[in-house]
């Protein structure tokens, strides 16, 4: 696998570097920005796959679609969890990506926007399942109703048989979290079906910004 050729393929929204923080914001609303989404507590669940893999949480802990809830431009996306590394202590696959996706029928979504890579910290070495991290998108606009999804390039390898363990997701009654897995599925344009985790909620909230903290956007 070259990642630095299928990143840049992937890409269609630029990234800036993460910084990692040991806290999470409440989720509020504030002039032109808004958060969705909840950090939780620790992370205590992942879901391993040999290849790329889309992650969304379609309906929120207490029902209700998990959709933004206005357009605009994703300014922050902050991300609870690490990576974990082989048996063996080999380093896993860091590099993932944020997508927005517009809903269509019957549990199918389509992609609309990719970010360019971010890295998400291991385990263990200067991380934890608690550690929330957060990432900086440009150009990452999405419409009312889309989802963002964390998107994860499997890490099939050498103490990876079924791929990289992203210890990214908790426990929330209600709360259901979807997923698609395809090698090379998951580009810009293509339409998936989603398999639902019920009970299952991604450690991610989103800041979005709105009116006039989303002019790139109109």
């Amino acid at each position: 696998m070259i990642l630095s050729v299928r990143s840049l393929r992937r890409a269609s929204a630029s990234a800036l570097l993460a910084t990692v923080v040991t806290f999470a914001l409440p989720a509020v609303a504030v002039a032109g920005l808004v958060t969705v989404g909840s950090l939780g507590a620790a992370a205590r669940t992942a879901f391993p796959e040999p290849v790329d893999t889309a992650f969304w949480v379609s309906e929120r802990r207490g029902g209700g679609s998990a959709g933004l809830p206005h357009a605009g431009l994703v300014k922050i996306v902050r991300l609870r969890g690490c990576a974990e590394p082989g048996p063996q202590g080999q380093t896993p696959l860091t590099q993932i990506h944020f997508q927005t996706l517009a809903p269509g029928a019957g549990g199918n979504v389509t992609i609309k926007l990719t970010t360019g890579p971010f890295n998400v910290p291991i385990c263990g070495r200067g991380a934890s399942a608690a550690t929330v991290t957060s990432f900086v998108p440009l150009d990452l606009c999405a419409a009312k109703g889309d989802y963002v999804a964390f998107n994860v390039e499997g890490g099939f390898g050498p103490g990876f048989p079924t791929g990289v363990s992203y210890e990214d997701f908790g426990h929330a009654a209600g709360a259901v979290t979807d997923s698609f897995t395809g090698a090379g599925q998951t580009n810009n344009g293509a339409t998936i079906t989603a398999t639902p985790h019920p009970g299952v909620r991604l450690l991610m909230a989103v800041v979005l910004g709105t009116g006039s903290a989303a002019r790139v956007c109109r």
